[in-house]
């Protein structure tokens, strides 16, 4: 396997040097930089019109360009565009970066300097941007086909952003608090107060709100390409296309706050007040109540597989309460810093939660949890990941983002 590979990385350099008919470029790429990401690398540089730019790396502290198809792990990745992002990494690991220009399919030119740079699991370290004029921003979700972050919050506000770090306002045509909002079958949709849903295809242009329902909705998914979304008085309605919606027995009349799915496991998870857990693997047919040893609100509610291999639930809450669970179906206490009320939680490579005065905790498998200190002290209601960090915002606006 090793030769194989070798012999690939040897072929694809020559390649590379003897495809093109017109000269290379006499000039490195300017301005290179490299930022760690999480199991990922970010490059950016002064791109030239009528340029592409291939990408050298592999692991270690620094990369010759001409002897790098033979050092291990060696690979290449091209960009016609920028930012450049290279994915598939190991975090904690150092890798050495080379960029090189061609011009009209010629050769590769000479190329930048060798960079070195580690990518590092998100959720650790935050840094707060400039906090958005609404009262609460109390969901966001990220679409992986539209690159783009949606935000919602109290009395409509929607705002949409491609970094978690800019927020463009948009107009949702309506004043109800908006509490939830995810991405299902190429379209977002969020919920609210009074039953309210909008949607949007492209998370700026957004619908008059419907009221499938009179109740607030709290919480909303995607599974399998249809669109769960659950609140007050135990509701869970189902919709595949976010316009028509179906009512599905809960079983229970408890405040439902948060929903994770998973079609690995082809299972749906649903959190609420006095330690409601709900569990289906048919969401359109019947609901199970589990046993969760919790008697305050259950908040927050994701999925993630871990870097073990595991695929995990977590479900977190009032008063340090977390619960995991490798089936959806058996779920057991974590070990969480006491005194903390968790709000909404997220996986990327690692689980994060975030909560009341500025919280925020990270697990790896979500089993032990640790503190990380993000700077602020306001409630934080809503997290997502996407582009390889994470998104929280909350009470006065309040907008971080971690990588």
């Amino acid at each position: 396997m090793i030769r194989l590979l070798t012999w690939f990385a040897i072929a694809t350099s020559m390649v590379l040097s003897a495809c093109g008919t017109a000269d290379a470029p006499s000039e490195p790429p300017a301005n290179v930089s490299v930022a760690a990401g999480d199991g990922a690398a970010h490059l950016n540089w002064t791109a030239q019109d009528g340029h592409g730019y291939w990408v050298f790396y592999a692991p270690g502290t620094t990369l010759d360009y001409a002897t790098r198809v033979s050092q291990p792990g060696y690979r290449s990745k091209y960009f016609t565009s920028l930012p450049a992002t290279v994915t598939g990494l190991t975090n904690g690991t150092s890798y050495a970066f080379l960029v090189a220009a061609e011009k009209d399919g010629s050769p590769a030119g000479p190329s930048s300097p060798s960079m070195t740079v580690t990518p590092r699991s998100a959720g650790a370290e935050w840094n707060a941007a400039t906090a958005l004029p609404v009262a609460a921003m109390n969901g966001v979700a990220y679409s992986s086909s539209l690159k783009l972050f949606v935000a919602v919050g109290s009395a409509g506000a929607v705002y949409s952003s491609t970094d978690a770090k800019s927020w463009t306002a948009r107009t949702s045509a309506t004043g109800s608090d908006l509490y939830a909002v995810s991405f299902s079958s190429g379209r977002f949709i969020a919920v609210g107060a009074d039953g309210a849903v909008i949607r949007s295809s492209n998370g700026i242009d957004w619908t008059a709100p419907t009221r499938p329902t009179g109740v607030t909705l709290r919480g909303i998914t995607d599974y399998n390409g249809t669109a769960i979304a659950i609140g007050d008085s135990g509701t869970i309605l189902l919709s595949g296309n976010g316009e028509s919606w179906s009512t599905v027995s809960s079983g229970t009349t408890a405040t439902l706050n948060a929903i994770a799915s998973s079609s690995a496991l082809g299972r749906v998870v649903i959190a609420g007040d006095v330690g409601t857990l709900l569990s289906s693997n048919s969401p359109a047919q019947s609901w199970q109540s589990l046993a969760s040893g919790v008697s305050g609100a259950l908040r927050g509610a994701s999925f993630g597989r871990t870097s073990e291999g595991n695929n995990v639930f977590v479900v977190v809450g009032d008063a340090s309460q977390a619960l995991r669970s490798l089936d959806g179906i058996n779920f057991a206490p974590a070990s969480v810093p006491s005194g903390v009320d968790l709000r909404a939680s997220a996986f990327g490579t690692q689980f994060v939660a975030v909560g009341a005065n500025g919280a925020a905790l990270t697990s790896r498998d979500g089993s032990q949890w640790l503190a990380a200190d993000t700077g602020v002290s306001v409630n934080l209601h809503a997290l997502t990941f996407g582009l390889d960090r994470f998104s929280a915002l909350g009470t006065a606006g309040a907008n971080l983002s971690s990588l």
